[in-house]
């Protein structure tokens, strides 16, 4: 698959993007079977990954600390089926 420079940038730096682009290329080595095209698929996956943990949102201090104390009772949100 064949990228432009305009969306090269965009593969970089979009996690949507990056997620979608790395969706094709395994798509593309499951078809192809071929171990360049695995490596290429599994090096985008790792790329869009990266990117998707940069943009993630990161707790504050505060967030933290006011969840380490008051911890969410989790038995609360079962639907108990």
């Amino acid at each position: 698959m064949e990228v432009n420079a305009t969306d090269q940038l965009r593969i970089n730096r979009s996690m949507y993007h990056s997620v979608t682009y790395s969706s094709i290329m395994c798509i593309q080595a499951l078809l192809k079977f071929e171990q360049a095209a695995i490596q290429k698929a599994s090096e985008s996956v790792k790329m869009a990954v990266n990117i998707c943990e940069r943009h993630r949102k990161k707790p504050t201090w505060s967030e933290t600390f006011s969840s380490w104390i008051w911890s969410s009772p989790y038995d609360e949100f079962s639907t108990g089926l």
